[in-house]
């Protein structure tokens, strides 16, 4: 039962060959590979020819260093970036006279697990790999250009770029330099103009955009910490209130600059002290908000505010590579 579902899920999901004569089965994201999933693989054996161990593709993923290994070096160990930066080893047997790969790749690989010193390890195997290359439709690579501790002269980018699309967020719609991240349209040329929240938001972004030149300056948002993210919070649902306006989750968000899974969070937290129809998760208009005592955030979302700053101090002295999704 476990073969025939396995098999079923692999054929739904075969990709075009990458190499010519190499059979592919999968694609599998190199992010979505766990020992769970390799135990219920290595069931389907025992592997042999006639029964090949199953061989995955995961696209778009990065080469950071390449070592060469074994007695005459004619082994290498490479270390690649998956799309939520985690580093993996990857090791490539007898390569020693084959081309090495560099920066952006699509990889056709092996996963096992083996047995060291009493410990089951995970151990991929480049069998192949090849440039990424762009698929008819999908977005080129940008070019990324830091413009982090400048001032940007967003009239100087204007002139050069006549669609320039601004992302920049917690500013109040009469005082933002630019539009919140939902509201983009496709351009050749995008500046972050403030720090993303999560890379989840950045990468929503990039797909939305398509850029073919970023220009990162990601500057700090006004609201950082748990009372001023209230505060701002309660001050919008008022003038929402004021202005008998409906809101919704994404504009509220974008005020704040922080995910739409934040805002709707910090929303249940002080839906005790206002009224409102509609629905918060979608759109809703604010009919009474009343002045809260002061509020403890629960533990759990403390850690998820404290997780979005230390990402976004982090984009501010990571070199470019390090955040290019």
């Amino acid at each position: 039962m476990l073969r025939r579902q396995l098999s079923n899920a692999l054929a739904q999901q075969k990709p075009p060959e990458v190499v010519e004569h190499l059979e592919i089965d999968a694609r599998l994201p190199l992010e979505q590979i766990s020992p769970a999933l390799l135990r219920d693989i290595e069931r389907l054996g025992p592997f042999g020819a006639g029964n090949p161990r199953p061989r995955f593709l995961a696209q778009g993923v990065l080469v950071r260093s390449i070592a060469k290994m074994g007695r005459e070096e004619e082994h290498r160990r490479l270390r690649i970036q998956d799309a939520e930066r985690a580093i993996h080893e990857v090791l490539w047997w007898n390569s020693a006279g084959l081309e090495a790969p560099s920066g952006l790749i699509d990889l056709v690989y092996e996963a096992r697990l083996v047995r060291r010193e009493g410990q089951q390890e995970l151990q991929l195997t480049l069998l192949d790999w090849q440039a990424q290359v762009t698929l008819e439709g999908a977005a080129p690579q940008p070019q990324w250009i830091d413009l982090r501790g400048t001032s940007p002269d967003i009239a100087s980018l204007r002139a050069q770029h006549a669609d320039l699309q601004i992302w920049a967020e917690g500013f109040s719609r009469a005082s933002s330099p630019g539009k919140a991240g939902y509201t983009l349209k496709p351009s050749e040329a995008l500046l972050i103009y403030t720090a993303p929240p999560a890379p989840q938001v950045l990468q929503a972004v990039l797909r939305r955009v398509k850029p073919t030149t970023v220009y990162w300056f990601a500057r700090l948002p006004p609201f950082m910490d748990y009372a001023s993210l209230l505060q701002a919070l309660i001050a919008a649902l008022r003038a929402g209130m004021s202005g008998g306006v409906s809101l919704h989750l994404e504009q509220l968000a974008a005020r704040l600059a922080i995910s739409t899974a934040l805002c709707l969070a910090l929303l249940q937290v002080v839906a005790p002290f206002f009224r409102y129809e509609g629905s918060l998760e979608a759109s809703f208009r604010p009919t009474q908000v009343d002045t809260p005592p002061t509020i403890h955030l629960p533990k759990a979302l403390e850690a998820q505010i404290d997780e979005m700053n230390a990402y976004r101090r982090f984009v501010q002295r990571a070199t470019l590579e390090q955040l290019i999704p």
